[in-house]
């Protein structure tokens, strides 16, 4: 169909994804000249642009305070989380909030998207932008996907800021993952006392009902008095 839509003669610009642009890659040199050539390639916002946090701060904003939190932690933690992918903040932001929500509170904050991030719903997308932040550090790794890598060598100046992002996320990681190890069993046990409040906040309990109290023999006969006069009596039958 693309070849068809360029063979009509006016301008064509169609939009593709990383596998189609892989398959066509492997068509003859003059199907690549009609289909590959002046490529536009859209690429995820630059972790410290403003466009970046722009949209950070207006996804804060439209949730009408549902998010507790400043931008500048949000915009952070949200592109490890999504590799930058809008796509993917909607559905990361929407697991956060119920994982809140779960947990008795109307706002989430920082630690509810380390939640979102961990659980089951969004296992696949996590999946997926470990192997973007690995595919940025190691061009040739053994677990690059196809679907997920641009074909196209792309400018130094374009990926610089994302590899450099990956290469301190991959080292905070590491960090972090040192010192669990070196801490005690009561290191550990204090570490955990010392997390937010909210993190471990549980739904609060409805309030039970006091029990009714027992009626005494008076009670019973005002009770049957006052349903005799109330109950109507039946009409007599015609003989």
């Amino acid at each position: 169909m693309l070849l068809t839509m360029a063979a009509i003669g006016p301008p064509m610009i169609y939009v593709s994804n990383y596998s189609l642009l892989h398959k066509l890659q492997g068509r003859n040199s003059e199907d690549k000249q009609r289909l590959l050539s002046e490529p536009w390639i859209m690429l995820p916002d630059d972790p410290d642009s403003e466009s970046w946090r722009g949209y950070i701060a207006e996804c804060i904003r439209v949730a009408g305070g549902s998010i507790k939190g400043s931008v500048d932690d949000f915009s952070q933690e949200m592109y490890r989380s999504t590799f930058g992918i809008k796509r993917l903040v909607i559905q990361l932001l929407k697991h956060a909030y119920i994982a809140a929500r779960g947990a008795g509170r109307e706002r989430f904050e920082l630690a509810d998207l380390s939640k979102a991030y961990q659980c089951v719903a969004y296992a696949a997308n996590k999946e997926d932008v470990e192997v973007l932040h690995l595919q940025a550090l190691q061009r040739s790794s053994s677990r690059r996907r196809l679907d997920l890598l641009c074909p196209f060598e792309l400018p130094a100046s374009l990926k610089s800021n994302v590899v450099a992002f990956a290469r301190n996320y991959r080292e905070t990681r590491v960090i972090n993952k040192v010192f669990e190890s070196s801490l005690t069993v009561g290191e550990r046990e204090a570490l955990e006392e010392i997390q937010p409040a909210a993190a471990k906040a549980s739904r609060p309990k409805a309030p039970r009902k006091p029990p009714l109290p027992k009626p005494s023999m008076d009670d019973l006969e005002r009770a049957f008095l006052e349903d005799l006069v109330a109950t109507p009596l039946p009409k007599p039958k015609k003989p």
